[in-house]
């Protein structure tokens, strides 16, 4: 694997341990205090041990949360993004010490890893959610987790897995980052890229002044050129960015009541290409969420891309979208055909 770029950090971090040393885990656990994780918690730990948060060796420590806060990145001046910390309770943290093992279970008990308690201490929340989220406001589901929900006391340590958390579907593709660079290598890929979702859009000031001045203006054409900010100005990078989810966030930023997304037919399918599709003349916002959430029905990079896409303009106020293909957009936007899709 030798042609691979390098994990992120320099060195994948697999945190499970092997069986001999799980078993010295299990049997010291007895004497370990305990916390149940919550879902997120969960997902927090799982990638924490199959590597996906490499180089993250256990839950962030207050140096690295400041840092991460202050300037995305780790206090070793790793770029990093967002605080992985573990939350508990007044209660729970008032039973615990600095130097204990810990062990962390499922909501069923099963332990799945052991957290060395290094650090224990208390964000702040208003700064994290506005570093986090840009926003403290409560109607931010993020921001409404982490000031309500979240516990007030970040614990942070070393964390040695056992086991991952047990899952039943979609297993041919959950593979660790291990894993995922195995398949990568037998396939002899040299280079996979990310498809972030859009941030910003460098031209919106100039997109906008030609709107007001009654331009027809054609941009982020096939999502647009990706770039990222670094100390000496935009740097190009290696992405691609969805051309669907960029005309979503575009139609936000100059607050189009409107998105119209121009595909290859006339309507939108459930069960696309089976003996039971069926085209769908209008949907709301919670019925095409259900329908993603259900997986069946909208193809992976075509259909589906679409739809989240809509789904963030309308949860972000626009008022109506329609998919349709070119032939059809007028008779579309009198009505007339067209999958019309509305908060």
């Amino acid at each position: 694997m030798d042609h691979l770029i390098e994990p992120h950090g320099g060195e994948l971090q697999e945190l499970l341990v092997d069986d001999e040393r799980a078993r010295e885990l299990h049997a010291a656990s007895i004497e370990f205090p305990s916390i149940d994780l919550n879902d997120r918690q969960l997902c927090d730990l799982e990638l924490l041990m199959a590597g996906g948060f490499s180089p993250l060796t256990g839950f962030l420590g207050q140096a690295d949360y400041d840092a991460v806060l202050d300037k995305c990145r780790l206090a070793d001046g790793t770029v990093w993004p967002m605080p992985i910390t573990l939350d508990v309770s007044e209660s729970v943290a008032a039973g615990l010490e600095v130097g204990q093992s810990v062990a962390l279970r499922d909501p069923e008990g099963f332990m799945l890893g052991v957290l060395h308690l290094d650090e224990v201490y208390r964000p702040d929340k208003a700064r994290e959610a506005a570093a986090v989220f840009g926003t403290t406001d409560r109607h931010h589901p993020g921001v409404a987790y982490l000031m309500d929900s979240a516990g007030d006391v970040y614990l942070a340590g070393r964390v040695e897995g056992v086991q991952l958390p047990l899952h039943f579907d979609f297993t041919e593709l959950r593979l660790t980052p291990a894993e995922t660079r195995e398949e990568f290598a037998r396939l002899g890929w040299r280079r996979v890229v990310a498809s972030p979702l859009p941030q910003e859009i460098m031209e919106l000031k100039a997109i906008k002044a030609l709107i007001k001045s009654g331009t027809i203006t054609i941009t982020v054409g096939g999502g647009g050129i990706p770039v990222i900010a670094t100390d000496q100005g935009l740097k190009g990078t290696a992405a691609v960015i969805d051309k669907d989810f960029a005309s979503a966030f575009l139609a936000k930023e100059i607050e189009a009541d409107l998105l119209l997304i121009s595909t290859a037919v006339e309507k939108v399918a459930l069960n696309f290409g089976k003996p039971d599709q069926e085209w769908i003349d209008e949907m709301t916002v919670a019925e095409a969420k259900q329908y993603l959430k259900e997986g069946t029905h909208f193809a992976k990079g075509s259909m589906e891309p679409k739809i989240k896409a809509i789904v963030r303009f309308l949860e972000d106020g626009g008022k109506k979208a329609i998919v349709t293909n070119p032939e059809n957009i007028g008779r579309a936007l009198k009505g007339e055909t067209g999958t019309h899709i509305v908060p």
